[in-house]
């Protein structure tokens, strides 16, 4: 057979298998809940027996063997000889995360090595099944797969090769590919269209003015076709949320057996679409908000019970939509954040904090190096990961918020875009220059008289629809301190009410100019430190322009 042809069955086998592996490790949370569902069990096993028949085609012996050993313990289970219990639930588990680990292996031209511990473990439980426990017991210390622990802190390597299998490809819905093609088929139409009305000008057959109108009302088409075609390519990258969320009931599960708390994971909103390589990428920061749920915020049980709470403890994943952008809520009904420990952290770091009460107490878990953890445990407390993610949030565009209350629980809030590299803007002038504004941050935009801004202080404020809101000029952002002072001079003055998470505020631009979609590019490496910036795009004549940052312009 032709070698690339190969190499690209294979590629197909490891993105199949990883799917397979995923939905084993769903199921087999599921029939943990439902012992007795005989069905879960089946599919469980025919998974593994198609990973099994491909590794024995594709000459991956270690992984053929390795599942042959775990579909024994599946086999007693399916033939009744031992219930299904949530022992035995770990040892499947392992098994399938070894799989994982050498299909990866396999990925990446390494090579796999079986566990033997594990398949000594698997052999002792078919042998003897009802002697389970004490099997689990004896062969705990052998087992050392950490890459496997969903409290291990990420490493470099794995998650790229992961990444490197199941990001490069995705499903899509079949109806949303219809539709897609349908609409490249009347732009070809368009386009043809196009060519025989320019044909009739240039032969005479249309006089001009004739000609230039029609040629506006085919224009006209065409928009209408560019802008279906674009969102439909981006309906396209779109995957419900379920899928992401569904990745974090191992990690909740697993930390539950591992610290002897009961915890429910419930998630709501499954159904709301997000791009997936936004998807992609919330996956580790949620990794660490989700651990952090369970391990800092969720209460032993005799707390929980001593202080009145059910003994089970509850972490939520929620999701919501607000304009283009997701919110994605993390909430425990645990223990809340300890404020007086947060405030002295905050103090000692030099920040200034008037009371543990104060709201801005709660921003200090987003501090290199933070950890209100006594005890460094494998799952948190090296002080670590909040400020990761806070930075890969704002990476994404997003923004995160933290609220917790003493003794009933925390809440951190994510506020992240639904789709990645098109936007519609605002086009403003600064100085002669062009910026764009993002849509989302637009409260409202108006004329207003000079005499309507105030002074207080050294800062400026205007009455806006019964509230005081600040008032920043768009040229003093961009440090062009002499254009300001030409501004304060101006009798009418272009103001934008922009609304970020933390702030309203006006924004006195130069020039309000129109509404653009853009493609929205990274800042070159020379501009990556301008926070005010989000990014670059082109204009229709070429030119070069910057996507501002309202988010940053408050301090700026």
């Amino acid at each position: 057979m032709d070698e690339d042809l190969m190499k690209n069955y294979r590629a197909d086998f490891f993105l199949e298998v990883t799917e397979i592996l995923e939905k084993a490790n769903e199921d087999m949370l599921k029939a943990e809940m439902n012992p007795k569902d005989t069905s879960i069990h089946n599919a469980v096993f025919r998974g593994i027996h198609t990973v099994k028949g491909g590794a024995g085609m594709f000459e991956m012996p270690d992984v053929a063997s390795f599942t042959h050993e775990l579909e024994g313990i599946l086999n007693i289970i399916r033939d009744g000889i031992i219930p299904l219990s949530s022992a035995l639930v770990d040892v499947i588990l392992e098994g399938i995360d070894h799989i994982n680990l050498m299909i990866k292996d396999y990925a990446a031209d390494r090579k796999a090595t079986i566990n033997e511990a594990l398949v000594k473990k698997f052999n002792a439980i078919v042998e003897e099944p009802h002697s389970i426990s004490e099997i689990t017991k004896d062969t705990k210390k052998e087992i050392a797969e950490p890459d496997t622990d969903p409290g291990a802190e990420p490493t470099t390597t794995q998650p790229e090769k992961e990444a490197e299998i199941g990001a490069q490809t995705m499903r899509i819905d079949e109806s949303k590919l219809e539709q897609f093609t349908n609409v490249v088929g009347e732009l070809l139409i368009a386009r043809n269209s196009y060519d025989y009305l320019l044909n009739q000008i240039q032969h005479g057959e249309k006089n001009l003015e004739e000609g230039l109108k029609l040629l506006k009302d085919n224009l006209y088409q065409l928009s209408g076709l560019t802008n279906e075609i674009h969102h439909g390519v981006m309906s396209l990258r779109m995957v419900a949320v379920r899928g992401l969320f569904s990745k974090f009931n191992r990690i909740v599960r697993d930390i539950s057996r591992k610290q002897q708390k009961p915890i429910a994971m419930i998630t709501e909103g499954n159904d709301i679409e997000i791009d997936k390589k936004i998807a992609d990428l919330l996956f580790d920061p949620m990794v660490h908000l989700v651990r952090n749920s369970c391990d800092h915020g969720i209460e032993p049980s005799s707390v929980r019970v001593k202080n009145g709470k059910p003994e089970q403890g509850k972490v939520y994943l929620k999701a919501s939509q607000e304009g283009s952008m997701l919110i994605i809520r993390i909430i425990d009904d645990g223990k809340g954040m300890d404020r007086e420990k947060l405030y002295n952290k905050g103090i000692k770091a030099g920040l200034d904090i008037k009371s543990p009460e104060d709201d801005a107490v709660l921003d200090v878990i987003f501090l290199p190096g933070m950890s209100t953890k006594e005890k460094v445990t494998d799952i948190s407390g090296r002080g670590v990961g909040m400020d990761v993610v806070k930075t890969a949030i704002q990476e994404l565009g997003g923004n995160i918020q933290v609220k917790s209350e003493n003794g009933k629980g925390s809440e951190i809030m994510l506020s992240i875009p639904m789709r990645m590299g098109i936007n519609e803007t605002l086009i403003v002038e600064s100085c002669g220059d062009p910026y764009a504004i993002p849509i989302d941050f637009i409260a409202e935009t108006m004329k207003i008289s000079q005499k309507s801004i105030r002074s207080a202080g050294t800062n400026h404020i205007f009455h806006y629809r019964g509230e005081v809101i600040p008032v920043l000029w768009l040229n003093n952002i961009l440090k062009d301190e002499e254009k300001h002072k030409d501004n304060l001079n101006n009798d009418e003055l272009s103001l934008v009410v922009l609304e970020t998470h933390d702030h309203k505020y006006g924004l006195i631009v130069d020039q309000l100019n129109r509404h653009m979609e853009v493609a929205i590019k990274p800042l070159p490496d020379n501009l990556d430190s301008i926070d005010v910036v989000s990014g670059v795009s082109i204009m229709g004549d070429g030119k070069v322009f910057l996507v501002l940052n309202p988010d940053k312009f408050v301090g700026a």
